[in-house]
């Protein structure tokens, strides 16, 4: 088993609470016949009841550093080195439909640069981090378990992760993606920008690319590709995490991998 920073503890804590608060709202929603209307203010409940379970916790036992929940809200504190990046739910359409692919996620900025990331699937009960020089980790019921990113050399071999945010252009979004999906074994989007970031991670997809992720959902996916041997980039070629997190396209693979998405997608 991976030896755990106090940071670390505290993250990983942190979303374990909250999670326990999304298990239980998704176990009502097979009983549920909500209009769209009813179904938004169930899944702004839902949410907001994570929100507040990893602040409550964060807070009390972090109460100098900063907050940023998605863009929507800031806390500032007097320690001005340390700020954790908060997303209390991803995959919400996956939510409202019964399907177990969404996430939690926490990332720890240290001095302007992402130190720390967890990203928490509570239905699977796997839970994947990573920490700045210290390797990407999955810890499930079973241990915790080294992640490496695959080690597939040929596109034709390979199984792509995509995804995209709902007010991508459909049209615009299959043109770059096509030639690229094209030469590939296959393709999955799981509607999940962490998890999927986190399965690239674990080697369980070969490369990903990703389409209007916003740096909630990227940033502690970006470390752990990093961490476990991965190489993550945006379409112009930068790789510094400031660049990538903001950029509107974003890659992510091993090394060997890069080079032929890289020739595939003609950047």
């Amino acid at each position: 088993m991976a030896s755990l920073s106090p940071s670390l503890n505290v993250m990983i804590m942190a979303v374990r609470k909250a999670g326990r608060r999304i298990i239980r709202d998704f176990g009502e929603i097979e009983n549920l016949q909500v209009s769209q209307k009813s179904a938004a203010s169930f899944m702004a409940t839902t949410e907001a009841k994570s929100e507040k379970a990893l602040l409550d916790y964060l807070q009390e036992v972090r109460p100098r550093y900063n907050f940023s929940v998605r863009d929507t809200k800031e806390i500032s504190g007097e320690d001005s080195s340390n700020r954790f990046l908060i997303s209390p739910l991803d995959g919400e359409i996956n939510f409202l439909h019964g399907i177990p692919m969404f996430s939690l996620s926490l990332t720890l900025y240290r001095d302007n640069d992402i130190f720390a990331g967890v990203i928490y699937n509570p239905i699977m009960d796997e839970l994947f981090y990573a920490e700045k020089g210290s390797g990407a980790f999955l810890m499930t019921a079973q241990g915790d378990k080294r992640l490496r990113v695959s080690g597939r050399k040929n596109l034709s071999e390979a199984l792509i992760g995509v995804d995209f945010a709902q007010s991508e252009d459909l049209q615009d979004t299959s043109d770059y993606m096509l030639p690229l999906l094209k030469k590939t074994i296959g393709a999955r989007r799981l509607g999940c920008i962490p998890l999927n970031l986190a399965y690239v991670a674990a080697g369980r997809f070969d490369g990903g690319i990703y389409r209007g992720a916003k740096p909630w959902q990227s940033a502690p996916g970006f470390l752990l590709v990093k961490e476990a041997g991965g190489h993550v980039r945006n379409d112009k070629g930068a790789e510094k995490s400031a660049e990538v997190l903001l950029s509107k396209d974003m890659i992510a693979s091993n090394d060997n991998m890069d080079a032929e998405i890289t020739r595939a997608l003609g950047k």
